[in-house]
């Protein structure tokens, strides 16, 4: 199956872009809570997109380096503007590159975080064998996700009177793919099930899943295991 394309914003239909985007910008501001990261740590947020995880975590944390890693130039440069034009972040900078084999030196990084976009790539345990890599021993895993409420049904007001539970719809409603054609529910995302079993497999231990939103968007937290992997 063709790998969905989610670089390019404009190929995504607007009324998703719409639904989701006020609930990921608040889930971000989530994910750099539980980060926790202190005083000279490193920070590294992979396949960063727009950029708002790596910047919600660096203004949070002053103390800190951050770095926002993505293959896409164009990618990049809108976040290269953004914070130029709204955040300043002079603790965070910006890579170019392959998510599957970066210029990061092996165990130097304190936190990796992935941001809606492990269950979007062809290659999920190739990233998280990059991250496995680059994170020292004991190193933090933070992976945030949409995800589907399986515990109870959600109501329209559950929905209506909470913000954060909008992208259910987003996630629901038809997308395109980079020829315009329509990309069906099950050809999107990866199970939760699928997601923690990579993270294992990969060389991670503690997993343990975050739920958002009434378990619509969820965080896969895991640390680093000892050995080189």
């Amino acid at each position: 199956m063709r790998q969905i394309e989610v670089e390019d914003s404009a190929r995504v239909p607007v009324r998703s872009r719409l639904l989701t985007s006020v609930a990921d910008h608040h889930w971000r501001h989530v994910l750099a809570r539980l980060v926790d990261a202190q005083p000279g740590e490193l920070v590294c947020d992979m396949a960063t997109g727009k950029g708002d995880a790596a910047i919600a975590i660096a203004r949070r944390y002053s103390a800190i380096r951050v770095l926002a890693v993505d293959s896409s130039r164009n990618m990049l440069r809108g976040v290269r503007k953004k914070i130029t034009a709204f955040h300043g972040c002079s603790n965070m900078r910006l890579m170019e590159s392959d998510v599957y084999a970066t210029a990061i030196a092996t165990a130097t990084v304190d936190v990796l975080t992935v941001c809606f976009a492990l269950s979007e790539i062809a290659d999920r345990r190739g990233l998280l064998k990059e991250a496995h890599r680059v994170l020292r021993p004991q190193g933090r895993l933070y992976v945030m996700e949409h995800s589907l409420p399986g515990a109870r049904p959600i109501r329209f007001g559950d929905i209506a009177n909470a913000g954060h539970d909008i992208p259910v719809l987003g996630h629901l409603l038809p997308r395109h793919d980079g020829d315009g054609e329509c990309v069906p529910l099950a050809a999107r995302g990866a199970s939760l099930a699928g997601i923690m079993e990579d993270i294992r497999e990969t060389g991670f231990k503690r997993v343990r899943v975050i739920p958002l939103g009434y378990g619509i968007a969820i965080v896969c937290a895991a640390i680093r295991s000892e050995d080189e992997g």
